[in-house]
């Protein structure tokens, strides 16, 4: 005798089948083009990321640009052969001071990034000792925003503050000691015993700590050599 609703039969046996082809097919699909979207935009992003490295290296061959500049600080980091000295520091921070303005420190973070796929100052951190980097970032924030324009009194007082405090804390593999390369370049800098006395001020004010008390302390009988190099300047 025959069934008298043979579709009924068939339903439950086709249905279930087709829909689970479906979706495994869909799955399959969907991990395909997925692994296959990841490995193109990392593809496209390597292809960028070589593009902006050879454009940035081609520009710098111009001196006092910024891929220049990028390119001359990470040699200054790649001097790490000398035990404990792990970047090339009076290099660096003539790089550095050569710069006219935070604008030129940017630029120069921005190409580094270019040519090497990292950030600058992440590099720097690592490369220096932390009073060696305060140093930098003094330098940086102690010159004006744009070329052109002309530090604040104030800023510039505050980042030659910094500058010598960052000196005062150096430490020479477990001894503290002074930088007085870092000194040096700061007295030299200034231009006048007027500013002199404003930056002790401004010293006072940020750290709590008398200046020249510090000097005295940390250079001994080379104090009075590095306060002439204050006193030889005009008073105003």
């Amino acid at each position: 005798m025959k069934a008298p609703y043979p579709y009924r039969l068939m339903m439950p046996q086709q249905v279930p089948q087709q829909s689970g082809f479906n979706i495994q097919k869909a799955i399959g699909y969907t991990a395909i083009v997925g692994i296959g979207g990841f490995a193109l935009y990392h593809f496209g992003k390597s292809l960028v990321q070589e593009s902006k490295a050879k454009t940035s290296d081609k520009k710098s061959f111009t001196t006092g640009n910024a891929a220049t500049n990028a390119k001359l600080i990470k040699m200054c980091f790649e001097n790490d052969g000398y035990g404990w000295i792990r970047a090339d520091l009076p290099k660096l921070r003539r790089i550095l001071i050569s710069m006219k303005s935070q604008r030129e420190f940017d630029a120069a973070d921005a190409e580094y990034d270019n040519q090497y796929h990292r950030k600058m100052f992440a590099d720097m951190k690592d490369k220096l000792q932390t009073s060696e980097y305060q140093e930098m970032l003094a330098i940086k924030y102690g010159k004006p925003l744009e070329p052109g324009q002309k530090a604040p009194y104030l800023a510039k007082w505050l980042g030659w503050a910094r500058r010598l405090k960052a000196a005062f804390d150096k430490m020479y593999m477990f001894i503290s000691g002074v930088d007085t390369d870092a000194l040096f370049t700061v007295f030299n800098e200034i231009p006048t015993q007027k500013e002199f006395v404003n930056v002790a001020d401004t010293f006072k004010k940020e750290f709590n700590l008398q200046m020249i008390e510090l000097l005295k302390s940390k250079l001994g009988g080379d104090y009075k050599k590095y306060m002439s190099i204050i006193t030889a300047k005009p008073k105003q």
